[in-house]
């Protein structure tokens, strides 16, 4: 409660207004999503991970449950059931849900005794009051009208009022998720636009929501951090605190975070389902379980953004293949991961398959083509000049420097969390440590070429 106060404390500092902003429409954004993450505990029990510790339950079912309601609007969207009462309807009975699930759990908790370790740990969560200036940041910048941050680099988050807003906008006017002829983007993955549309049903007014669309990924940095502890938590207690602060406390956590955009959600997912995998030697759990639930993780990851695939997902599989479980188990983790990604984005290779007869559109179009009259070769070269390797932001500077540019040069990565990098290679020289660089090097090369 003392970080809640000190956040409060710097916002209203700073503006009364933004505090007053947060506190009603980051407030109701905040009881929606709780919502969704407390009915996410059933989903925990239902793959069977009911047995596992209180926090990984309500971290991993809050990944489940958010990404599970984006879903859900979607299928009520595409329908063209999405309304205010349905929308209503539907925040009530994951309430509902979430609480009797909370409730269960209580009792649960109340015969279980405290790990001595946890007791130690105490001693440190002073530390976790560093993180308050940075969420205080986020707060003050979701309560910003969209168009005014990122005047630089971004065009005053141009992407935002493009499509990030824009797309559920349109839907919420039509009162129906369908085809947009006029906007290529709506064909992306829009989990977090889901949540975007979902707010304005809600609200009733797709301008007046928009600092609650905001306010979502200020829930999801939260996430995002609590899943870095979690993931962290594998190794030791200290290695899982100093996890979720330096989540929380890299400057680009605060920097997108604040507006509209999809990163946080993928982060946020893609954190969960990478903590669920650490946790797969130190768990009774059937490794295919654990496998299902990070699958089905990462596909929400995805479903925010692509670039979740090659980022997140073959991450999460470099970390079963280096497992200590037998080659049998890690083949059926490989398996159940597999599947449970399928599941997670096949809503969304599905839309786009009916819309467009491409199920990834307008990505691989030389492998999947388009419907006739929607794409041809000439949009797809005008897509590639902009998006492909030619459109690469900085395309005529070197690699290096290109390289040196994003890392070192840029103050948003966080000075201190690459210094921890370099320690804890140098610190621990054991097949996590491996397993990790290959992944380091996996995103740095996509990241490099890719992005």
């Amino acid at each position: 409660m003392i970080g809640v106060a000190l956040v409060v404390v710097i916002v209203a500092a700073e503006s009364i207004t933004a505090l007053a902003i947060a506190m009603l429409d980051g407030g109701a954004v905040f009881l929606v999503l709780a919502a969704a993450s407390l009915a996410g505990g059933w989903l925990v029990h239902l793959v069977g991970l009911g047995r596992s510790p209180w926090h990984e339950r309500l971290i991993v079912g809050a990944g489940l449950g958010a990404g599970g309601l984006s879903l859900a609007v979607l299928g009520l969207g595409w329908a063209g059931w999405l309304n205010r009462p349905t929308a209503v309807a539907l925040v009530g009975i994951l309430a509902v849900a979430g609480i009797a699930r909370l409730a269960l759990d209580g009792r649960q908790l109340e015969h279980g005794a405290r790990h001595p370790t946890a007791q130690e740990s105490d001693r440190y969560n002073w530390l976790w009051l560093m993180v308050c200036p940075f969420v205080a940041i986020a707060v003050l910048a979701a309560c910003l009208p969209p168009g005014v941050l990122w005047g630089g680099e971004e065009a005053y988050g141009y992407d935002v009022l493009e499509y990030h807003l824009a797309v559920p906008k349109a839907f919420f006017e039509h009162n129906q998720i369908g085809f947009l002829a006029n906007n290529v983007y709506s064909n992306f993955p829009l989990n977090s636009e889901m949540l975007s549309l979902l707010m304005m049903v809600l609200r009733g007014d797709a301008i007046e929501a928009a600092f609650m669309a905001q306010m979502v990924n200020v829930f999801f940095a939260g996430l995002f951090a609590a899943a870095a502890w979690m993931a962290g938590k594998a190794f030791s207690e200290r290695a899982g605190l100093a996890a979720g602060i330096v989540a929380l406390t890299a400057p680009w956590t605060a920097y997108l975070a604040g507006i509209a955009y999809v990163e946080v959600g993928m982060l946020a997912m893609g954190m969960c389902a990478l903590a669920v995998v650490l946790h797969t030697d130190v768990r009774t759990e059937g490794l295919g379980r654990r496998g299902l639930v990070a699958g089905l993780l990462a596909g929400l990851s995805a479903g925010f953004k692509y670039t979740a695939i090659p980022l997140i997902a073959l991450p999460a599989v470099i970390l079963l293949v280096f497992g200590r479980r037998s080659p049998q188990k890690r083949l059926l983790g490989l398996a159940g991961f597999g599947l449970g990604l399928l599941v997670a984005f096949a809503p969304w290779m599905l839309r786009n398959l009916v819309n467009t007869g491409n199920p990834v559109f307008p990505m691989a179009y030389s492998v999947f083509g388009a419907k006739p009259g929607l794409w041809d070769a000439e949009l797809e070269a005008r897509w590639q000049k902009a998006h492909g390797h030619q459109g690469i932001a900085e395309a005529d500077k070197s690699l290096l420097v290109r390289l040196a540019g994003r890392t070192l040069g840029d103050y948003r990565m966080g000075g201190i969390l690459m210094a921890l990098a370099v320690a804890g290679v140098v610190k621990a020289r054991d097949r996590w440590t491996v397993a990790l660089l290959a992944i380091l090097i996996l995103q740095a090369v996509f990241w490099v070429f890719a992005t």
